[in-house]
């Protein structure tokens, strides 16, 4: 009899215990598919955050940001007119264009509440721009900046005219690119280009932002543009 009991009481411990295992591990698992959600979305949004750093003047997206467009032209190029894109360029990945005198438009209409905009982008000089004409930029009839590249023995040096508008800032950082050895052999490929970013605040805008590019250049000498990015602030106004 007691060696019955004993038996009766070993199992009732050892089904205890596996009833026991079997609650602990479905907790794991829980915890673990919460932690591992969790870090999935940090992921993102360090990721998300880290492409707007890199586009040249965003650190990240606050509470009263809108962000209308963010383009690195991989997927598409929609809304441009035109919306050629092109990956031949050396050095960069796929971007809008390459264009030469025709005028690239593009429409974003803001919030209600949108008291700032800000626009940025690259600029990609492809070809002979020295001695050329100016590009330039316009928001709807409003030039902003003319764009020109002076000095044939530096093609780093770029000589940037920001139009004085009220209400409307302007920066612009620049710098020449060189392909890696090789890849100027590559067919359909050009030797060098300038890059300029270039940064519009745009205070109290409009309902609609109409953002127009164009080149007066010939020759051969062309330009794309790339990581394109705007955004709408609702608050106060930059300084």
């Amino acid at each position: 009899m007691s060696r019955i009991g004993y038996l009766m009481g070993q199992n009732a411990q050892t089904d205890r215990s596996r009833r026991g295992y079997i609650t602990i591990d479905w907790l794991v698992l829980a915890v673990a598919g919460i932690a591992l959600l969790f870090l999935m979305g940090t992921l993102v949004r360090t990721a998300a955050d880290a492409e707007i750093l890199a586009s040249d003047g965003f650190h990240q997206l606050n509470g009263d940001d809108t962000l209308l467009a963010f383009q690195d032209f991989s997927f598409d190029a929609a809304g441009w007119a035109p919306s050629e894109t092109s990956d031949r360029v050396p050095g960069i990945g796929p971007v809008l264009g390459p264009f030469g005198t025709e005028p690239v438009q593009r429409s974003f209409s803001m919030p209600s509440d949108a008291t700032v905009a800000r626009i940025s982008f690259d600029l990609h000089l492809v070809g002979d721009w020295t001695g050329q004409g100016a590009f330039h930029v316009s928001l709807a009839e409003t030039e902003v900046v003319a764009i020109e590249l002076p000095d044939a023995a530096d093609p780093g040096v770029v000589d940037t005219q920001a139009i004085q508008n009220d209400g409307i800032i302007v920066g612009v950082q620049s710098h020449a690119v060189t392909p890696r050895p090789g890849e100027a052999t590559l067919p359909g490929v050009v030797d060098d280009f300038v890059t300029v970013s270039l940064e519009i605040i745009v205070s109290h805008p409009a309902e609609t932002l109409a953002l127009r590019l164009f080149s007066e250049v010939g020759g051969g000498a062309e330009w794309t543009l790339d990581n394109f990015t705007v955004v709408a602030t609702s608050g106060d106004t930059p300084s």
